[in-house]
């Protein structure tokens, strides 16, 4: 029969609407798949670092290897089983609100069950270097950061915590090429077809889930940058306790990982600005208002970043600077007492 491209008509209008929605629909799909395997991979992480204390206490009391393994692999079905009955609660009322596919519970049990194995493999894995180096007695603490050559602080810790860091870099660089390319193309394709009628009507439909996924890819990073950096903060709190002891002030740690993490989200939003921009001036015309958006949306997600980070930095330093003075209450009220039996 033929194609009709003027985006003008209504013909016209539907099959440009039909090609943007298969284009969106694949980059969304593809995208947010990469954004849940980063989070998957830096939640095992989050987990690793959290457990290690009761995984190293189950295995200095005698518990065989396989026993800490079930253990912990019971802890992970525990919180898989509320997940599954939270999200299906949630399925259930999207499509009480929105006619779906009942295909859709298929898919989503295949996904749990191959989520599941995948979880399971990972806490053995996970638990099995962490007994590793507990025989070895090789941790993070105490390899040597600091090298010979002239580099700053800042850089230093950025290049020895990277193994902590690159996960979130990675999901972050995702989430704003997801977020920024498909806000720009549904913008670029209303402008196109919503002189129509039936492309007005299209539009209003199905930008809703596309925005819904945006959301939750954007949850997801904040989520994931929120456990990295908690990881980071649990693992350098003997770093936090030497800066207290030689004279470093509470405002002076807080602004030095507050720089790091501000240096390492910023190239992150950057490296997704670039890629977001050389794609739609590929795909679309150039446009100066398409890229302003741009900026302006990637300065919004670099905000409320380093916004979440200030809280979760502001909280460990708080809570971290607490237990320093409670110790130090303690050591000094020891020492007084000590002079005290030694005078009597």
């Amino acid at each position: 029969m033929g194609n009709v491209d003027e985006s003008w008509t209504t013909l016209g209008a539907a099959g440009t609407i039909v090609n943007e929605w298969n284009i969106t629909n694949l980059l969304l799909t593809v995208l947010f798949g990469f954004v849940t395997i980063t989070y998957i991979f830096n939640r095992m992480k989050f987990w690793q670092v959290t457990k290690q204390s009761d995984v190293f206490l189950f295995h200095q009391i005698g518990w065989d290897r396989n026993h800490i393994v079930k253990q912990s692999r019971k802890e992970i079905l525990i919180l898989l089983f509320i997940a599954t009955i939270v999200s299906i609660a949630i399925l259930i009322v999207i499509q009480n609100m929105v006619q779906i596919s009942k295909v859709v519970y298929l898919w989503y049990g295949f996904q749990l069950l191959v989520m599941t194995l995948v979880l399971l493999i990972m806490v053995k894995s996970k638990v099995n270097k962490t007994i590793d180096s507990l025989r070895r007695k090789k941790f993070t603490e105490n390899k040597p950061r600091f090298s010979s050559r002239r580099k700053s602080l800042i850089i230093q810790n950025l290049i020895y915590f990277k193994h902590f860091i690159s996960i979130p870099f990675i999901q972050i660089i995702l989430v704003s090429v997801m977020s920024s390319f498909i806000y720009l193309s549904l913008t670029e394709t209303v402008k196109i077809t919503n002189v129509t009628l039936l492309g007005e009507y299209i539009n209003l439909q199905s930008t809703l889930w596309h925005y819904f996924l945006i959301g939750g890819a954007y949850i997801l990073a904040i989520i994931t940058l929120i456990e990295s950096i908690s990881t980071l903060m649990i693992t350098r709190k003997k770093e936090f306790a030497i800066f207290r002891s030689i004279g470093w002030r509470k405002l002076n740690i807080f602004f030095l990982y507050l720089k790091e993490l501000a240096i390492w989200t910023g190239v992150s939003i950057s490296l997704g600005s670039i890629i977001t921009a050389i794609v739609f001036t590929l795909v679309y015309s150039y446009q100066t208002d398409s890229l302003t958006m741009l900026f302006i949306s990637c300065l919004g997600f670099y905000i409320v970043i380093l916004g979440a980070g200030i809280f979760v930095i502001q909280h460990f330093l708080t809570k971290d600077l607490g237990t320093t003075l409670s110790f130090r209450r303690y050591t000094t009220s020891k020492r007084h007492l000590t002079k005290k039996s030694i005078n009597l």
